[in-house]
């Protein structure tokens, strides 16, 4: 069994209610955890408790837990993986950022998973050699203030937006968190989303961290590249809305007629799945804003900002 868990706070609960439905529809059929800081979201209060007070939709039981450490959220990633990992029977863990719908059935990712530490290449970054600047100054960092060596040299970046991870791999999870977790000896500001600039060795502090504990660790890598989250399209696997704003927030005529913006793919899947047992939005909500999206994408056709 695998279970699947997320972060959030704000209004990200709207693109985690696309995500589960997503799971539904591949078929997936576990635990899903939803950890949440702040408010408690909406569409989880809607929806019926069975008789021992669990949600469970389909064959997806979900469970909410707040957060109230206020490290920024990405910097969890790897300490929630483990805590949802040791609380489960599980057998590996996946973590899904809040704006990915998967668009794969779920037996693809299981065997996935099954062959080692679950990744995708990053769309900034896909190719990033062993001896990049950048990876050197993490290589001093690791040596500096973790005392660890590099065992394996590697000539990508990946992306800490999904994760999978066997329970066998967990100590992939140990050394990701520890190297999170000592950044702020190193200077950088644990709470904040991306410190500095990527001019500097921290930027993207969960996913330099994520790349550093695989540079240190030993366990079996089994990556896709960009394709992967759907940063082109040779291989439909997930949808990953990396860009701002979020499908939930966007009015698309509005960006499209402004600077020329048409509909990724990504928006598109998201608002596919919103539309399922679990739903953020209202039905003439959800009409309105799919209507908009249409639209935009018709006048495409025709429109170029110039």
């Amino acid at each position: 069994m695998v279970v699947v868990c997320t972060l959030l706070e704000g209004s990200y609960h709207k693109g985690a209610a696309a995500l589960i439905n997503s799971l539904i529809v591949a078929k997936f059929d576990g635990l899903f955890i939803l950890g949440y800081r702040g408010v408690t979201p909406e569409w989880p209060q809607l929806l019926d408790k069975k008789s021992d007070g669990v949600i469970r939709i389909n064959d997806v039981t979900i469970e909410l837990q707040q957060i109230t450490d206020l490290t920024c959220l990405a910097n969890l990633k790897p300490s929630f993986m483990l805590s949802s990992l040791q609380g489960s029977n599980a057998d590996a863990v996946v973590y899904a950022d809040p704006d990915i719908v998967l668009t794969s059935p779920w037996s693809f990712i299981q065997s996935w998973v099954g062959r080692g530490i679950a990744l995708c290449e990053d769309n900034g970054f896909p190719s990033m050699s062993s001896n990049h600047v950048l990876r050197l100054a993490w290589q001093d960092y690791m040596k500096d203030h973790l005392g660890w060596e590099v065992r394996r040299p590697l000539e990508r970046y990946y992306n800490s937006g999904f994760v999978g991870v066997r329970r066998e791999h967990s100590g992939f999870l140990d050394q990701w968190e520890t190297a999170t977790r000592q950044l702020e000896g190193a200077g950088v500001d644990p709470n904040a989303f991306k410190p500095g600039t990527r001019h500097d060795a921290f930027f993207g502090t969960d996913q330099d961290t994520l790349n550093m504990a695989c540079m240190a660790g030993d366990e079996p890598l089994a990556t896709l590249g960009p394709e992967g989250m759907g940063f082109n399209q040779a291989l439909n696997v997930m949808q990953h809305a990396i860009d701002r704003p979020k499908p939930w927030q966007k009015r698309y005529l509005t960006t499209l007629l402004r600077n020329g913006q048409g509909v990724s793919a990504a928006h598109k899947a998201f608002w596919e799945y919103a539309d399922g047992p679990i739903r953020a939005f209202s039905p003439w909500q959800l009409r309105l804003r799919r209507l908009d999206m249409k639209c935009a994408i018709l006048l495409s056709r025709f429109y170029h900002a110039p």
